[in-house]
């Protein structure tokens, strides 16, 4: 026999973020997790909940959205105000400590190619992604045929000069 119950579209305890940092060094993130996860005021949750560092300076934080999602869940979205370039990128979710007990949060932290993800927990709060520096741009190194052609004049030069400096004497 089969017993219908309450369905959930989110699970209570079990959360997502995904943070993405752009070239200029803006990280944009999604926050998602049952509703009644959520503690404190969304803006609070994003200026103090979470913390994102780059290269270990404070990137300071700016709720953008709050969406309902699934029936009984919100996604929040987020932007991250870092420097540009940046060798690491942390992300720490302070508030997962204030969730309910046996709380998990899946967090993914991407650049480029470059990606991480971790389970985070009360004992396990944060998720860093090494980012490979950018590579200088580079020059264009001389070719073989620009020496050439400055070889070629050089010894026209010099020739000429012989030349002239024989017919002054003769």
């Amino acid at each position: 026999m089969l017993l219908a119950g309450h369905a959930e579209a989110h699970d209570r305890g079990l959360s997502s973020s995904e943070l993405t940092l752009g070239d200029a060094g803006v990280v944009s993130a999604r926050f998602t997790f049952a509703a009644a996860d959520l503690r404190t005021d969304p803006a609070e949750f994003v200026a103090h909940g979470v913390g994102v560092r780059a290269d270990d300076t404070a990137c300071p934080g700016t709720l953008t959205s709050v969406e309902a999602v699934g029936g009984d869940g919100l996604e929040l979205a987020a932007t991250f105000a870092c420097p540009a370039h940046p060798h690491t990128i942390e992300y720490v979710l302070y508030a997962i400590s204030d969730g309910p007990e046996g709380a998990r949060h899946v967090a993914r932290i991407a650049y480029g190619q470059a990606t991480t993800q971790a389970v985070l927990s009360a004992s396990h709060r944060g998720v860093t992604l090494d980012v490979a520096p950018p590579e200088p741009p580079k020059t264009a190194a001389p070719s073989r045929s620009i020496w050439l052609l400055g070889g070629l004049a050089l010894f026209v030069l010099v020739a000429i000069a012989a030349a002239v400096r024989y017919r002054r004497r003769s």
